[in-house]
């Protein structure tokens, strides 16, 4: 099993509200972790990010991005330099040592220089009261009357599915998701490229439930695509298919304005979404 210390982009079931497909790999490891050197590194910008520290007879102590729950937990990342185990506290077992901490410093492209001592992990922050969470939702209009079951005798979850497995089987699909409405009740969520009044009834013929039938920038097979070539960007940490938003999704270590840039110019405007485990301190 493969976690992520601050939160994981892996493929979530259409059983769920969010339908992400995703991948993750264990980072290659930048060889032994430097305690020398430039402590400042090569730019005056500083980040921090909350993770796991981790050495072994492999590495030196290194900032990990995806980590494999283990025990002892192997992961590899980014170097750290003027990492100093003698000044925090930490876990042991054979030639491992690790811990879980929020580290700040500044990046040369390769290795993170740290600027002040770690400190325990800080938590996530959290909405504030009131403040709506991130939802899944329906870009179609409700229906008058509200979404009900248009044909009750095709509105079971195995219809659900059948109509899932439909909608993946055209060449024109996008994505695949549901919107919770109540504890018993849902939208089916289907995009498509192509024609939409031609695809809602091709769904009809097998869903009688809820269902909101919309328009995809990009083919399901388009980003999956995507998903398998981006795994080479440099500092590539975690990827997925967001379905909701028809975009691949990647985490890297360090999100530049450079590599967005790049990314628009080979896959297109809102193809990929990027985003940085270390975050920039102002």
């Amino acid at each position: 099993m493969i976690d992520h210390p601050t939160r994981v982009i892996l493929a979530a079931s259409l059983a769920g509200a969010l339908a992400l497909s995703a991948c993750g790999q264990e980072p290659a490891t930048n060889g032994n972790a430097s305690t020398g050197g430039d402590p400042a590194g090569s730019d005056d910008q500083r980040y921090t990010a909350t993770g796991t520290v981790l050495a072994n007879e492999a590495h030196g102590p290194q900032l990990c991005g995806v980590v494999a729950t283990s025990y002892p937990p192997q992961c590899g990342g980014l170097d750290i330099v003027g990492w100093d185990w003698g000044a925090v506290e930490s876990q042991t077992q054979g030639d491992v040592q690790w811990g879980e901490y929020t580290v700040v410093g500044t990046w040369d492209g390769e290795r993170l220089h740290l600027t002040e001592p770690p400190s325990p992990p800080q938590p996530p922050e959290s909405s504030e009261p009131g403040e709506p969470a991130d939802e899944v939702t329906t870009p179609c209009e409700e229906p008058e009357g509200g979404w009900q079951d248009v044909d009750p005798d095709k509105a079971n979850p195995a219809d659900q599915q059948r109509a899932i497995s439909r909608a993946r089987s055209a060449s024109e699909f996008g994505g695949a998701w549901i919107d919770p409405l109540g504890q018993r009740d849902a939208v089916l969520n289907l995009s498509f490229t192509g024609d939409l009044a031609a695809k809602r009834e091709w769904i009809r013929e097998v869903w009688g439930g809820p269902l909101c039938v919309s328009k995809a920038e990009r083919s399901y097979q388009r980003l999956e695509e995507v998903q398998r070539e981006i795994v080479d960007v440099p500092g590539f940490i975690s990827g997925g298919i967001d379905e909701p938003a028809n975009v691949v999704r990647i985490e890297v270590y360090v999100a530049t304005d450079e590599l967005r840039a790049e990314l628009t110019d080979r896959y297109g405007p809102g193809t990929v979404e990027l985003t940085g485990f270390l975050q920039p301190v102002d």
